[in-house]
């Protein structure tokens, strides 16, 4: 084999190999349903998207029915949606959720801010 053959099959396997080794691209967005539970009682349908911010986290909105209305509470949040842990903030920081994907399902917490601070409020299963 000639010295030039050689030297364009390893620039084509060396691009291949960039090329493969490069990270995916975020997708547009993640969407998840499920359901929440309240400590206090209540359980309910749950749709949660999560859209790339650009900067490594994520803009997160929980959709649900409370209250007889329907709920839309945006947030921040930070982690692999689909594949590891995710913990975020939503409604200003009022609440605070983190939990585990496996398997494609996420399971987690939420917690509400009182006065004496932070306190469990429930729990979150979508996938």
């Amino acid at each position: 084999m000639s010295n030039r053959f050689l030297t364009i099959l390893s620039l084509l396997l060396l691009s291949a190999c960039a090329a493969a080794s490069a990270g995916a691209p975020a997708p547009a967005k993640l969407e998840y349903s499920g359901y929440y539970d309240w400590n206090v009682g209540g359980r309910g349908r749950l749709y949660v998207t999560f859209i790339p911010d650009g900067d490594d986290g994520w803009d997160v909105t929980f959709r649900f029915g409370h209250a007889e209305r329907l709920q839309a509470w945006k947030g921040t949040a930070i982690g692999e949606p689909g594949n590891g842990t995710v913990e975020g903030l939503v409604r200003g920081g009022r609440y605070r959720f983190h939990g585990t994907f496996e398997n494609g399902v996420f399971r987690g917490k939420h917690f509400e801010m009182t006065r004496r601070g932070m306190k469990e409020s429930g729990s979150l299963r979508f996938e």
